[in-house]
């Protein structure tokens, strides 16, 4: 028997993207999913399995907003590197091999990713324009969707000890056309004897932000992602 295919388009408040729903079979999470790629899957992972899965962890705000479909795709992008990125498996990543790990995923998805350290490339985006409308002032990112607006940063063990996620959240605020930022951040950072909680502490500073009114973010959402 074969499965029947149908589709929805999202709401409007939502990211534009189609939401894929099948007769195959259902899962717990309530979406009704099958295998195969034309069910939007990152690499044969069902999306709905990537809301349930645990790996990686990932928490999107504000709290009050159900999370788009874009980040449960980002999420199975991330969960299909788990031997490789895991930090419950492997120490001593840098961002740069996280970010290698993710880049064709994400590539696949309509991300622009960095790909080397030359300025061609880079990902730079505009924050201010000058004379002539040329952008005075740019920023350098992991990755970003012109489509969706999603500025994507990727921090592994120094970067998270030194507090790159303030940085990173400032910063990505100023960018224009930046709807969404994905906040890519280690679970567990250890050095020597010592262990960093690396994406809990990120995640209290966003439940702190999100439930203070002294400091709007301008983003419609943040995800962040632990890996």
């Amino acid at each position: 028997m074969h499965a029947r295919m149908e589709t929805k388009e999202d709401g409007a408040g939502d990211t534009g993207l189609r939401q894929p729903h099948c007769t195959h079979r259902r899962l717990d999470c309530g979406t009704t999913c099958t295998s195969g790629a034309s069910c939007g899957l990152a690499d044969g992972l069902l999306l709905c399995e990537a809301a349930a899965m645990p790996f990686p962890t990932w928490s999107y705000f504000p709290r009050n907003a159900k999370a788009p479909s874009w980040v449960l795709e980002f999420v199975a992008v991330v969960a299909d590197t788990e031997d490789v990125v895991s930090t419950d498996k492997r120490s001593g990543l840098k961002s740069d091999d996280v970010l290698a790990a993710i880049a064709p995923g994400l590539s696949g998805r309509g991300y622009s990713v960095e790909s080397g350290k030359r300025k061609e490339q880079k990902i730079s985006r505009p924050v201010l324009f000058g004379e002539n409308g040329a952008a005075r002032v740019s920023y350098e990112i992991d990755a970003f969707h012109d489509g969706l607006g999603i500025a994507v940063e990727v921090e592994a063990g120094r970067g998270a000890a030194n507090n790159a996620d303030y940085r990173d959240i400032v910063r990505t605020a100023l960018i224009l056309d930046a709807r969404y930022l994905a906040l890519v951040m280690p679970i567990d950072y250890r050095t020597g004897n010592q262990s960093m909680k690396a994406y809990g502490r990120t995640r209290e500073q966003l439940d702190a932000l999100y439930a203070s009114d002294r400091l709007k973010l301008p983003f419609t959402g943040v995800l962040l992602v632990g890996y």
